[in-house]
């Protein structure tokens, strides 16, 4: 409800929840929960050449192809990993000032 009016660019952002990775088809970012994790290897698969952001709750998964990890510091301070790797594969540019906020980067 919160972002349903938002608009990016002039275009409206659209957020969608799904249970079946088949389904993702025209989006730009895939938000992949802790709970999920063990389905990157097949949403990978399914968006293969696809300019798709894929952010995962679980630590360390950015070394497994998705473009951002979160992860929680042992100071509980929230940081992500990048997969600069993996974004540039899939045409996706990160500006240099969110790069550099980044806990590690591939």
């Amino acid at each position: 409800k919160t972002i349903g009016s938002k608009m990016i660019n002039g275009l409206p952002v659209r957020v969608t929840q799904t249970e079946n990775i088949t389904d993702i088809d025209n989006q730009e970012v895939v938000y992949l929960s802790d709970g999920k994790s063990s389905l990157l290897d097949d949403l990978l698969k399914s968006i293969a050449h696809k300019s798709i952001m894929v952010i995962t709750e679980r630590e360390g998964l950015f070394k497994k192809g998705a473009g951002f990890s979160f992860i929680l510091t042992d100071n509980n301070t929230l940081r992500f990993d990048i997969n600069n790797t993996e974004l540039e594969k899939r045409q996706i540019k990160v500006s240099k000032s969110l790069t550099s906020l980044a806990n590690t980067i591939l």
